[in-house]
């Protein structure tokens, strides 16, 4: 299963990263510009060599950051009447094993305070664990249902989850078509 969630924001890493000297001087900018050359873009080839408009070309960039530090930001109006459910966001920063959440209040758009939570400490001790249990095992059991009808659907198997009026329903799909090409299936394959 393919899990994705989006990060907010994050703790820098302690370690600094290294500095290029301010003192370089013009012979070693045209030093390391040298190895530059500028050309057109390459056609993406897939594994079997084929060339394909449809061949999913992955870029790598980015940083790799740890789990631990991933912050969750949220902001609160100093005269809202409405207090975070916790109910509600600790299963999202639970399952995305997100390490801070931090809340922000406001007074007419002015930030004074911000709430430093850590989620294996103060957020478990705010939402107690059996009041979120119940809804997270009816989620294991939902994934685990799902898991055994893909198996059982096979490697070629199409099919689409629907939720509607609160029902989450599973279709088998009349078509054959895939949404990754053949190469990038061939990935998958043992």
């Amino acid at each position: 299963m393919v899990v994705r969630f989006e990060v907010d924001a994050c703790i820098p890493p302690t370690v600094p990263e290294p500095r290029v000297p301010a003192s370089n001087t013009v012979d070693q900018l045209t030093e390391s510009l040298s190895a530059v050359s500028i050309s057109s873009q390459a056609i993406p080839v897939g594994p079997s060599g084929a060339t394909s408009k449809d061949t999913l070309l992955v870029t790598k960039g980015g940083t790799k950051l740890p789990h631990s530090s991933i912050i969750e930001l949220q902001t609160r109006s100093e005269t809202s009447k409405y207090p975070i459910d916790w109910q509600e966001s600790y299963p999202q920063l639970f399952l995305s094993q997100t390490a801070y959440h931090f809340l922000g209040i406001h007074s007419r758009g002015r930030f004074h305070t911000c709430q430093k939570r850590e989620l294996a400490s103060d957020i478990e001790n705010i939402v107690k664990e059996s009041e979120v249990q119940d809804s997270l095992k009816k989620l294991r059991r939902t994934l685990e249902v799902i898991q055994k009808i893909v198996v059982q659907g096979g490697q070629r198997g199409r099919l689409s989850l629907v939720c509607q009026n609160g029902e989450l329903m599973v279709f088998k799909r009349s078509s054959q078509a895939s949404c990754l090409p053949d190469e990038m299936m061939e990935r998958f394959e043992m």
